[in-house]
């Protein structure tokens, strides 16, 4: 990545969740539909950041990208689970403090 701003960190962020949900949609099709619990596949997007906001703004256009403007239409379920690392915040901190 040349820049590590927030579309440009959302952008990488989106294609390699497309890259999951498209190898998952050719997997579930290959599964019989009587073997199949639902339509949805579901996708946990778990998300770890290092404390500066550019991160928590990519993380949101990802969410909004998915969910608001229904990017696989009906058929993903996609949760985003999103926490800052902890050696991260306590850098952060103790750079502050000195």
């Amino acid at each position: 990545m040349s820049r590590k701003d927030a579309p440009t960190v959302a952008k990488t962020l989106l294609s390699v969740v497309d890259e999951i949900v498209a190898e998952a949609k050719a997997g579930s099709a290959a599964v019989p539909a009587e073997r199949r619990h639902s339509g949805q596949i579901r996708v946990v997007h778990l998300l770890t950041g290092d404390g500066i906001p550019t991160n928590q703004a990519a993380a949101r256009r990802v969410l909004h990208q998915i969910v608001a403007e229904r990017r696989y239409g009906g058929d993903v379920d996609y949760k985003l689970a999103m926490w800052t690392c902890a050696s991260h915040v306590t850098c952060l901190c103790t750079q502050v403090v000195v």
